[in-house]
Parts: structure tokens; sequence; C-alpha cells
């Protein structure tokens, strides 16, 4: 179970990256402004607070504590 839930919380990360990086892409090349993305970038902050919530409540088998703590990490630094 633990796998499919980090799996499934990896991919919403992954997804919502994209997502930044297409915006911040669309304002580097001034098809869009930063008020035109903004909105889409608040949901974003929203899904990694609820994602790195997600990967708080699981509990790592002892061999993927530290996979789990870079994962968490790596939301938090993208929060």
């Amino acid at each position: 179970m633990y796998a499919a839930d980090m799996e499934n919380n990896m991919q919403k990360l992954q997804y919502n990256m994209n997502q930044f990086s297409k915006y911040l892409t669309s304002v580097q090349d001034g098809t869009k402004s930063f008020e035109d993305v903004k909105e889409g970038i608040e949901a974003i902050k929203y899904d990694l607070y609820l994602i790195n919530n997600s990967i708080d409540e699981l509990q790592p088998p002892n061999n993927l504590v530290t996979l789990h703590n870079i994962v968490k990490d790596g939301c938090n630094a993208y929060i």
C-alpha cells in the first residue's frame, strides 16, 4: 500500500512541476503575464501542500525511509 500511495504522490508532484514549468515558460516567452498565470500557480502551491500532507501521513518501510524523506524534501523545496 505504501508504494502505491507514494507513487501516486510522486505522479501528482511531477504533474504539478510540469504545469509550473509551462506557466514559467509562457511568462518568459511573453505569451502570458504573471497575472495571467498567478491563479494557476496558487493552485499548484495548494496541491503541493496537499501532497506534502499526504506524504507526512505515510509510514515508509525501513528500507525506503531515505527515499521517502528525499521526496518530502523535494516537495517542500517546490513549495
